[in-house]
């Protein structure tokens, strides 16, 4: 009996000895192990330019570069020096001004979150966190990042930007410079007085380049190739793609791989011999704006005359064919002027002339 009492107490040391804990089962959870995200002092480090905040309405708030929270401004501070990496807060009702040393200024109203950045490192002149009203003036070539990643680029001002209800960012150029905005695939061009809604999208609006292998094509909308392809002019005001190369020459098998276009989410891919016709979306108010957008058509390409070796010239469209109806004046006769079109003044439903006493 007593050996088997020594047995069973040497049994329970060494069961505690191997699952020696202090907690009861289940153990306590282990982390992950998954790093975080970085932080504003990784995202925004210090630079060595220096601006000066000036507050003309409270509340006004400031983030020093390389410090974890913000210091309110009291009535009595007007203005603060900022570097590079450092951060305005303007909370409702209130308005900062940030001036850099050539004079360029931006100013924050009713809500707005910036970031000082540092051109030095190829960063912009400033960036945009959060904003209801901004106004830009720049005195030399700069770039500003917008809420989403957007990118203006201009040389004066002043340039106003205003949060929509509808999540939009409208851009307005009211001076009298051109205004470039540059939103993921596409940039745009602003003359003086032109405006501009930009969609505050989930996935950002930052600039995409191209990936490799593609080149960007000089036209109206973001136009990527890659391969052999060559971009033609139409007087319909279309975008005509067409390979570079005949359709009979041997040796070109597994090269229509290498032709694509991709274009405002569309990639179409062209075979030896082919041709692509891009109808840009119309704009609202415009003639036929309510008809459904045409798809891309694809059509081989006239082979050249053996006779004359012209070249292939692109097919003719309805609009370019006069009707047969349409007469033309032989010279030095004169036209008759066209009759100019009658119209009648609205007539008031219910109306009556008034009563004289």
């Amino acid at each position: 009996m007593k050996r088997a009492i020594a047995a069973l107490a040497c049994l329970c040391v060494c069961a505690s000895c191997v699952n020696f804990t202090t907690q009861r089962w289940p153990k306590p959870m282990r982390a992950a192990g998954r790093d975080l995200p970085p932080g504003d002092q990784a995202l925004h480090p210090a630079g060595p330019e220096e601006v000066t905040l000036l507050r003309h309405a409270d509340p006004v708030s400031y983030r020093p570069a390389e410090t974890l929270s913000g210091i309110p401004m009291a009535f009595y501070d007007k203005t603060r020096r900022l570097t590079a990496g450092g951060s305005v807060v303007v909370a409702p009702g209130g308005l900062a001004e940030i001036v850099w040393p050539d004079g360029s200024s931006i100013s924050l109203s009713s809500y707005g979150i910036g970031w000082v950045t540092s051109p030095s490192r190829g960063e912009p002149l400033f960036e945009f966190q959060e904003v209801t009203r901004a106004r830009i003036s720049l005195r030399k070539a700069g770039a500003v990042r917008l809420v989403g990643g957007a990118i203006l680029r201009g040389a004066s001002g002043p340039y106003h930007l205003e949060r929509q209800v509808d999540d939009t960012l409208r851009v307005h150029n009211q001076s009298k410079g051109l205004l470039f905005v540059e939103f993921r695939e596409a940039q745009f061009e602003l003359g003086p007085g032109q405006a501009l809604d930009l969609p505050l999208l989930g996935v950002g609006g930052a600039p995409v380049d191209s990936e490799a292998g593609f080149r960007r094509a000089s036209t109206p909308i973001a136009l990527d190739l890659r391969g052999d392809l060559q971009v033609l002019e139409d007087p319909n005001g279309s975008i005509v793609v067409r390979s570079g190369i005949a359709p009979d020459e041997p040796g070109l098998e597994g090269l229509q791989d290498e032709r694509e276009i991709r274009t405002q989410g569309v990639r179409i891919r062209l075979e030896a011999g082919e041709q692509a016709r891009l109808k840009p979306f119309l704009g609202r108010g415009a003639a036929g704006a309510n008809a459904p957008a045409s798809v891309p058509s694809i059509a081989p390409i006239p082979e050249p005359s053996p006779a004359t070796g012209s070249q292939p010239t692109l097919p003719a469209s309805p609009s370019n064919e006069k009707s047969a109806n349409e007469k033309t004046a032989a010279p030095g006769e004169l036209q008759a002027p066209l009759p100019a079109p009658q119209t009648s003044k609205p007539e008031l439903l219910g109306a009556t002339p008034p009563k004289h006493r």
